[in-house]
């Protein structure tokens, strides 16, 4: 995974789901059917319910699924200390990509 998605994101946050082109970057990677549905569910809530990482910066448009192409949103999102992408839900739910920065959101999310 892409280890920060640059400016304007603060570096204290902890970025998750941003992909890269290379191996080990890609949301394919991270496919694990293994995960209970429940915490799918808890960090897909979460992710969904994030707050506008940056106020008042503009994005230069849209991001697609890198899976199936679905449009996915257009800005980033935070909370609980994590930064990620608009629409990031989307590979927790449709493609069933788990990272262990979702096991951390999940963790911060039940406290």
């Amino acid at each position: 995974m892409v280890k920060h998605p640059g400016y304007p994101t603060p570096s204290h946050l902890i970025p998750m789901l941003y992909w890269g082109d290379h191996a080990g970057e890609r949301p394919h990677d991270f496919v694990d059917r293994s995960v209970l549905g429940w915490r799918r569910s808890a960090v897909a809530l979460a992710l969904k319910n994030g707050a506008d990482a940056h106020p008042g910066v503009q994005a230069m448009g849209w991001a697609d699924c890198r899976i199936c192409g679905a449009r996915l949103g257009s800005m980033d999102l935070t909370r609980f200390g994590f930064v990620w992408p608009e629409g990031a839900e989307h590979y927790i739910t449709r493609h069933a990509v788990w990272t262990s920065e979702c096991e951390d959101l999940l963790r911060a999310f039940l406290a």
